[in-house]
Formats: structure tokens, sequence, C-alpha cells
């Protein structure tokens, strides 16, 4: 299985007792993607993000990147995953100018 996008250098607070951090995320698309093309062809702008597909230890996620694979990095930050995230869930990530991963917004749970 080949992702769209993993995201590691992060410690991600899951919120899961049994495994309440996470170094890597995998998701299904670009989870920093805001515009929608539509059927017709034109773009409409609005929180389009991805699919969580994967939550765990960056060397296990990595594994699941492919050659077309976006990778991103949250540069050491500390995130929260918002409450409601499960695997599924659509997710928007924020970059700064220097492409690290900001912020993370559930865009709409399962």
């Amino acid at each position: 299985m080949s992702v769209g996008a993993v995201l590691t250098q992060v410690m991600v607070a899951t919120g899961d007792p049994r495994r309440p951090w996470a170094t890597g995320l995998a998701f299904d698309g670009d989870p920093t993607a805001t515009t929608v093309i539509t059927e017709r062809g034109d773009s409409a702008r609005g929180p389009l993000g991805a699919l969580l597909a994967a939550i765990g230890a960056a060397a296990e996620i990595q594994k699941l990147a492919g050659p077309d694979t976006r990778l991103l990095t949250a540069g050491g930050r500390s995130l929260t995953l918002p409450q409601g995230t499960v695997i599924g869930s659509r997710l928007l990530l924020a970059v700064d100018a220097q492409g690290c991963v900001t912020d993370i917004s559930l865009v709409s749970p399962t």
C-alpha cells in the first residue's frame, strides 16, 4: 500500500490512552490541499485535506511511502489530533513558509 503523504518529525498527541503519542501520520491524498476542482473543471477554495490512513511510529509510517508520496515534516513540533479523529477522518494540515506542518484541523469525521 502506497499513501499520498506522510508526516514525520512530529510528536502527535493522539488522545488514545493505549497509545498516547505517535511520531508519524499517513494520508490518502494531500492533507494540505485547499482547492477543489469541480466536475465542470473550475476550481473552488475550501478545506479539502485528506483522509487519515495510519498513525504510528515514523519508521513504520515511512514504509507506507511510495515514489509519488509527498513527504511532510513538522520539524520536531508537538501537535494534537483534534478530538474525534479516527482512521478515515478528513484532516487539513497547515504548513508554514519553511514547509513545516504547524497545525492539524479536522475537516470531517468519518
